[in-house]
């Protein structure tokens, strides 16, 4: 995968270390935060045999398609505000496929992007007491998927009829996320982008189930699991520290954090 030498000039981006294939960048980014004080570098993969996904799912990372990339940050961030992380690398990741592709797509809360009520990219923070690694995998030019997962994914090229530069595509994604983080940095809380990320919300205004973790846990296709006997609530957006506001049938409304549950639309996947 080609890097261009312009995201060096990034403040959170101080070294770039590639493979042809690997586990997973996550992993790895894992192991040099856990051995060494280093930070600032960028994990990429051209393709993962375990790549990972949320709730220890897998993440299809097939060889020269897709972006598979985990940075190593060194947060001056409580840990509680870690997951805030992932909903400003969203919102980095959809405004670079809108630059770059000219695809609008939305955002699932917390970590997916959907595109025609598919996953397009999938987004996962994981963090110690001093490190958090941000791992975004894209399905870039995938032209189709396994029978397993193809109702539900998608890529850039399947929406576009287009091949799609992954180079291009990865440096505006980069230059987007370190603004944001900056600014993460220096505010108490979400509220210079709260109005962003509500607009590119996928569930905002609409009804949506809420799956507790101990049921999204058991399956590794969250689109499968059986809804009959789930509560359903109507989505009113994020609040400033990330938690989903939802409004049950009774009009109370709750704030309902990543760490406890999933979400789903009450007609698919996303929608």
């Amino acid at each position: 995968m080609i890097i261009n030498n312009s995201i060096f000039q990034l403040k959170h981006i101080n070294s770039v270390i590639c493979y042809d294939t690997t586990d997973s960048t996550n992993l790895r980014a894992k192991e040099f935060a856990k051995k060494t004080d280093v930070h600032g570098i960028l994990f990429l993969a051209d393709r993962q045999t375990a790549g990972k996904g949320r709730l220890g799912r897998d993440f299809i990372s097939p060889e020269a398609t897709g972006i598979y990339a985990s940075l190593l940050l060194r947060p001056t961030l409580s840990m509680e505000r870690y997951s805030q992380i992932t909903l400003i690398a969203a919102v980095a990741v959809a405004n670079a496929i809108k630059e770059t592709t000219d695809i609008s797509v939305h955002i699932k809360w917390p970590n997916d992007i959907v595109v025609g009520g598919k996953k397009l990219v999938g987004i996962l923070t994981e963090g110690g007491p001093n490190y958090a690694i941000v791992g975004i995998g894209v399905n870039v030019n995938n032209h189709n998927f396994p029978d397993n997962i193809a109702d539900v994914a998608t890529s850039l090229y399947i929406t576009s009829g287009q091949k799609i530069d992954r180079a291009i595509l990865l440096n505006t994604i980069l230059n987007n996320f370190n603004k944001l983080y900056e600014e993460l940095l220096i505010s108490d809380n979400l509220d210079f982008i709260i109005d962003e990320y509500n607009n590119l919300l996928i569930n905002k205004d609409k009804d949506i189930y809420i799956i507790p973790h101990h049921i999204s846990d058991a399956t590794n296709h969250p689109y499968m699991i059986d809804t009959v006997d789930l509560e359903s609530m109507h989505c009113l957006g994020i609040d400033s520290y990330g938690n989903l506001l939802c409004q049950d049938a009774s009009g109370t409304t709750h704030s309902i954090n990543s760490g406890e549950v999933s979400v789903r639309g009450i007609d698919s996947y996303s929608s």
